[in-house]
């Protein structure tokens, strides 16, 4: 009759064990999922990112251009001017 006993409780702990063997392996598929999830979030989002700062990168270089222009337009307005006073006529059209 013990042996009996100890067989049939050795065959529920054997069950809960693989329920709860079970149940590690539900919640690491879990874990995985969520994990990959917010992999392709964050991947996503250095994407969105990346794409931002090129743009931006593009247009502080064209901001950096047009002001470089209007310096040497202005540079060269300035030394015409010059010119007129002292030589009396333009030299840089």
């Amino acid at each position: 009759k013990k042996k009996k006993k100890k067989k049939k409780s050795e065959k529920i702990r054997r069950r809960l064990l693989g329920y709860r063997r079970r149940d590690v392996d539900a919640r690491i598929a879990g874990m995985h999922a969520e994990l990959t999830r917010r992999t392709e979030d964050l991947e996503s989002e250095v994407g969105r990112l990346t794409e931002q700062l090129a743009a931006s990168t593009t247009a502080d270089e064209d901001l950096a251009f047009r002001a470089t222009r209007r310096a040497v337009e202005a540079i060269l307005r300035e030394a015409n001017t010059e010119a007129v006073g002292v030589l009396g006529g333009p030299v840089v059209s």
